[in-house]
């Protein structure tokens, strides 16, 4: 349940103002932000995905970067760099972006796979290695990734080891009419984002993330897991399913969206909701789409007995 004044409800409702019906959709970011994951949204240009990003950091008064992922992208401008310092006489470190507490990585596969394995130990380990030494990322760390599905010319595909290490993968959809004729009469709702009233500190957000991982899963809802996590082992057109990792990370989705719901204890239907989020991406088929990766998904939860 939620917490004394720990209320992530003023920080849906603070989002909310910017990006307009889209309540579920941000109440699915923000489960997977305070469980500790990374997100990757794949939609069309212009629908507001940056917007949610900067939201986001702003109700939470946390650091954002933004990384245009181009195809001359080097690591090092993701990582940062040693640069000499005539003053000290030696190397200094120069971070880059990846220091952040919300990156957004924006365009993630219109930059060559080196480029885009950079990004793998931030994700897995919240470190980064350059030059032989380890440097340590912010304790609160969440890349939100995006990818046009549509134009594919000039891109790279995810390997699957990244795409392992989003926790969920979501669209934003196109805005209701209502919604969009109003922002044809009021103006772009990101000119709003300086209005803001930020509704976290960082010591809250991780005071809500050490409290998630205490909601209650019985063996009731493992179970439900569990025969997902198999059922996409053992399908006839599925040649990966869903790794250990993909199962753990779907529990703390769970736990999180629980505590989002007021709740101290995960239920089936929790998993039910969110296991086409969680898994569609973490599966592999014969389609490079992954459209037949939803539709499978949906296909195994429908099977579920509550």
């Amino acid at each position: 349940m939620l917490i004394n004044s720990l209320n992530p409800k003023k920080v849906e409702f603070e989002i909310s103002r910017i990006i307009k019906d889209k309540e579920k959709i941000i109440k699915y970011v923000l489960s997977a932000f305070f469980a500790g994951g990374n997100i990757l949204i794949e939609d069309v240009p212009g629908v507001g995905k940056t917007t949610l990003a900067i939201s986001m950091a702003k109700a939470m008064s946390l650091n954002f970067s933004r990384i245009q992922f181009t195809s001359d992208l080097m690591p090092s401008d993701i990582l940062g760099i040693y640069v000499y310092d005539e003053k000290k006489k030696d190397f200094i470190f120069r971070p880059g972006p990846i220091f952040s507490n919300i990156v957004l990585s924006d365009e993630i596969n219109r930059a060559p796979p080196k480029t885009q394995s950079a990004l793998l130990e931030a994700m897995s380990e919240k470190t980064v290695s350059i030059d032989g030494k380890t440097h340590n990322l912010e304790d609160i760390f969440c890349v939100i990734a995006t990818q046009n599905p549509i134009d594919n010319y000039g891109t790279f595909t995810l390997p699957e080891s990244e795409l392992d290490r989003f926790m969920i993968k979501i669209s934003m959809g196109y805005p209701s009419y209502d919604v969009e004729k109003n922002m044809i009469l009021n103006g772009d709702p990101s000119e709003r984002l300086p209005d803001i009233i930020p509704s976290l500190t960082k010591q809250d957000v991780l005071d809500i993330m050490k409290h998630v991982k205490h909601i209650h899963v019985s063996e009731e809802v493992a179970d439900v897991l569990m025969y997902i996590v198999q059922k996409t082992r053992k399908h006839q057109d599925i040649y990966v399913g869903i790794s250990p990792r993909g199962a753990l990370q779907m529990i703390r989705l769970a736990k999180s969206y629980a505590f989002l719901e007021d709740r101290d204890f995960v239920t089936p239907f929790d998993i039910v909701e969110l296991a086409p989020l969680a898994f569609s991406h973490k599966i592999l088929t014969d389609d490079p789409t992954q459209r037949k990766n939803a539709i499978i998904i949906e296909q195994i939860v429908k099977e579920v007995k509550l």
